[in-house]
C-alpha cells in the first residue's frame, strides 16, 4: 500500500520548468466511479500492515525508504503524525523524495508535542474514486475553503464499505499544495491498490485543516499569467502552460514554486490532477514560464482550473 501511494506523489510531481514525461497513468474510458456527497464521520484507523517499530527513549534518523509514506513512518514508529511533522518542519507530506532524512522525536520529544488541534470545519464537496486498470482504486476528496483565511496542511481520511457496511480499507488523503487560499476548491488525493468490489462506498472525514496568519512570511504572493489551456479530442488529457508573476511586493526570491492543476468533468466531478513544481529561483517582479500535461483517470475532461503557491527562499 505505501509503494503506491509514493508512486502518485512521484507522479503527480515535475521538477522543471519543462513539460514532464510522466504523469498519471491514462486508463480506459469505460469506468464505473463511486460518487458520495460525504459527511464526517467518526475518524475510523488506517489498516496496519506490519507490526509498530517499539517507541524509543531517544530520537534519531529514519532515512526514507520506497514506499514510504509521512503517516505510514508514523505508524510504524507508533508516534503522532503532528508530531513527526513538529520534527520535521521543513518536509511536506505530498513530497517526500527516497532517501530524505527524517527526525524521529523520543519520548521525551513527544512530550512536548501538543495534541492535535480541532481541524477547521472545511465542506467535503465530494468523494469520487475510479477503479485503475491494476485493480486499485483512485480516490479524490474535493474539499472548499469557504472562510476568510488561508487553510494549511489539509488531510482527510478516506475509509471505504461495502454494501454490508464492513469497511475495507482505509488511507489518509493529501492535497497537492500546502495552502488552499480563500474561497477556492483544492482535491486531496488517496490511491488503494488492492483489487475492490464493485460497491465499493467511500467516506471521509477531515483529519487536519490549520488557518494560517495571512502575515506567514513562508508564503509568497503569486498569480498565473497568460495561461493556456488545450484538451485533446479524447478529453483523456490537457495540455497547459502560461507564466508564473512573483508580484513586486514579495519580501524575498522564491525558491520554490508549486502549480496544482485540477481536471473536472461536464458534470463537475474531478477527473485527475497534477502538480507541477519548480526549484528554479524567482526575483520579485520576476516571471517563471511553466508547461506540463494533466490526464484524466476517468471520464472525459472538460475544463481544468490552476492554483499556485511559492515559498520563499531558503
Amino acid at each position: 500500500m505505501k509503494v503506491f501511494f509514493l508512486v502518485v506523489l512521484a507522479l503527480l510531481t515535475a521538477c522543471s520548468p519543462h513539460p514532464p514525461a510522466d504523469s498519471l497513468a491514462k486508463t480506459t474510458p469505460v469506468l464505473h466511479p463511486f460518487l458520495t456527497a460525504t459527511p464526517s464521520l467518526t475518524a475510523t484507523p488506517a489498516l496496519q500492515t506490519a507490526k509498530p517499530a517499539p517507541l524509543t527513549a531517544t530520537p534519531f534518523i529514519y532515512t526514507v525508504q520506497s514506499g514510504d509514506t509521512l503517516s505510514g513512518i508514523a505508524e510504524k514508529f507508533r508516534i503522532r503524525l503532528e508530531a513527526l511533522q513538529a520534527a520535521n518542519p521543513g518536509v511536506s507530506p505530498s513530497n517526500l523524495p527516497i532517501g530524505t532524512m527524517l527526525n524521529i522525536p523520543g519520548e521525551a520529544d513527544l512530550a512536548a508535542v501538543p495534541p492535535t488541534p480541532t481541524p477547521v470545519d472545511l465542506p467535503i464537496r465530494q468523494t469520487i474514486c475510479y477503479p485503475s486498470p491494476e485493480g486499485g482504486l483512485w480516490c479524490f476528496v474535493l474539499i472548499h475553503n469557504d472562510t476568510p483565511d488561508p487553510i494549511e496542511n489539509i488531510s482527510a481520511q478516506i475509509t471505504l464499505y461495502n454494501s454490508g457496511g464492513q469497511i475495507l480499507g482505509a488511507q489518509t488523503a493529501f492535497s497537492l499544495l500546502n495552502v488552499v487560499p480563500p474561497g477556492e476548491s483544492l482535491p486531496l488525493l488517496a490511491f488503494f491498490p488492492s483489487n475492490l468490489p464493485a460497491d465499493v462506498m467511500p467516506r471521509t472525514q477531515i483529519l487536519t485543516a490549520t488557518r494560517l496568519m495571512r502575515e506567514d512570511a513562508r508564503y509568497l504572493p503569486v498569480s498565473l499569467e497568460n495561461t493556456q489551456t488545450s484538451i485533446d479530442w479524447s478529453g483523456q488529457t490537457a495540455q497547459i502552460r502560461g507564466k508564473i508573476f512573483l508580484r513586486a511586493e514579495a519580501d524575498s526570491p522564491a525558491g520554490q514554486v508549486w502549480i496544482a492543476a485540477v481536471a473536472y468533468t461536464a458534470d463537475g466531478r474531478v477527473a485527475g490532477v497534477r502538480r507541477w513544481e519548480s526549484l528554479s529561483a524567482i526575483e520579485a517582479g520576476g516571471y517563471l514560464d511553466f508547461a506540463f500535461v494533466v490526464f484524466s483517470v476517468g471520464p472525459p475532461i472538460e475544463h481544468v482550473t490552476l492554483l499556485v503557491e511559492a515559498q520563499a527562499k531558503k
